[in-house]
């Protein structure tokens, strides 16, 4: 787990870089559905998806990352975000922050048939150069058929706000002073 400076501004620190160099962005959202909480990274792809952000293409795969590896090749991904639930019982249900992909298996619940730091290997030998991020969310129960708590659905919204401010495209307004020249008016 990281213990440096908050997400957010990393967040948006990451993504401002990526859009300034052109970098195209592939997030991965990981997760069950059917396991509550555990949807997190998988919902937060969906409402990326939903945002069409330019710059970045956003995949929720569910619990089946070994069928979207090929995703991260196809759409020329300099950038690969990955979002997936953690667990670990000393933080908030719902902080998220950035961990080391190397480290991926020793804090992800277990949940994946095949290791994540196995993914991330393959995927930067087989693309040179590629920066691959890990974003987890904490999460402290995946029973099935639960629903997703509300702190999770926070978070949710926090990430997708994250998103939206590092990658949207807003141009500047200005606003245009018209003095009015009629009769009268100096």
């Amino acid at each position: 787990m990281t213990t440096g400076p908050e997400p957010g501004p990393c967040l948006l620190a990451l993504l401002t870089r990526a859009k300034a160099g052109g970098q195209p962005i592939v997030l991965l959202g990981i997760g069950n559905e059917l396991r509550g909480d555990d949807a997190i990274g998988h919902l937060v792809a969906q409402g990326l998806q939903e945002l069409e952000l330019p710059g970045l293409k956003a995949f929720p795969v569910g619990i089946s990352l070994e069928n979207a590896t090929h995703l991260v090749a196809r759409h020329d991904a300099q950038v690969l975000i990955l979002v997936d639930a953690v667990a670990d019982l000393e933080r908030p249900l719902g902080a998220w922050d950035f961990f080391e992909p190397e480290a991926l298996d020793s804090f992800i619940h277990s949940t994946h048939s095949v290791p994540l730091s196995l993914f991330v290997s393959y995927w930067r030998q087989e693309i040179p150069g590629l920066e691959v991020h890990f974003i987890g969310v904490n999460i402290h129960a995946t029973a099935t058929f639960k629903t997703v708590s509300p702190e999770i659905l926070k978070a949710r919204q926090a990430l997708l706000a994250a998103f939206r401010n590092g990658l949207s495209f807003e141009p500047p307004t200005s606003v245009i002073m018209v003095r009015n020249r009629s009769k009268g008016t100096p």
